[in-house]
């Protein structure tokens, strides 16, 4: 099993950064090495919710992730399974969990997953760094949206 763990301090209360993410549908808005994304299917929130995510192409093909939201603990953390992406990985799951206070907040990703295929472990070490660089863009671009709520206010 390969991880990424990684982790992000804000300048946003811990029920701010919760409310970001628990935007589950809307990964695209604040994350910008999503494209775009959207829910599938009726469940909104918690346990169950399905997302979609189109990612920027790679070497001329479409990439993309279905996950499924599978623990949620309300104002803490969620767990969410990978059920289907055109990457060469398999058993991916990923954890988010927020912690802070009134005024800050630190945001955790372990992202846990296994090369699939002959594809996958020939890429092992391009998919380590790549998901590590994307996750670190990702926390950062989270990071640059509540700076400028705040300079904004």
């Amino acid at each position: 099993m390969e991880t990424v763990d990684q982790t992000i301090s804000l300048n946003a209360s811990k029920q701010e950064a919760w409310v970001l993410l628990a935007d589950f549908g809307n990964a695209h808005k604040y994350f910008n090495g999503i494209t775009d994304s959207h829910l599938v299917g009726d469940i909104q929130t918690g346990v169950g919710t399905v997302r979609h995510c189109d990612l920027p192409s790679m070497m001329g093909m479409k990439q993309y992730i279905d996950e499924e939201i599978t623990e949620w603990k309300e104002g803490e953390e969620f767990t969410y399974i990978v059920t289907k992406t055109a990457a060469p990985i398999k058993n991916g799951i990923a954890v988010w969990k927020v912690s802070g206070n009134e005024k800050t907040s630190k945001i955790k990703v372990v992202i846990t997953y296994q090369p699939k295929g002959i594809m996958g472990f020939l890429m092992q070490a391009m998919l380590r760094k790549e998901f590590n660089r994307q996750i670190a863009e990702g926390l950062e671009d989270i990071r640059k949206m509540f700076e400028a709520k705040k300079a904004s206010a």
